[in-house]
């Protein structure tokens, strides 16, 4: 069962094949335009965004992300109710 900072009332379940994830789908995505994943940056606030923080050049978990994303973040920005995804575009990419 995981959390969703913008719903936190809410459990999700993620039912997904073994072999599939973020982290494949985004390396698969990449290869095909000819980007370098170090030239990537991806934002994830839950356990199902671990594998995407862990294929990319900059990774961020939102301010309210679940501890073990926070861990492996390069960069922690604010929380959802504080915009921390404007923040973050605004530091990294504006």
């Amino acid at each position: 069962m995981a959390k969703s900072s913008g719903y936190p009332d809410v459990d999700f379940f993620n039912i997904v094949a073994p072999e599939v994830s973020k982290g494949k789908a985004l390396r698969a995505l990449a290869s095909h335009l000819g980007i370098s994943l170090d030239e990537v940056i991806a934002i994830g606030d839950g356990p199902n965004d671990i594998s995407l923080l862990d294929s990319v050049g900059l990774a961020i978990a939102m301010g309210d992300a679940d501890d073990e994303l926070k861990v492996i973040a390069d960069y922690i920005t604010l929380d959802v109710d504080h915009n921390g995804l404007a923040v973050a575009i605004n530091k990294f990419l504006l």
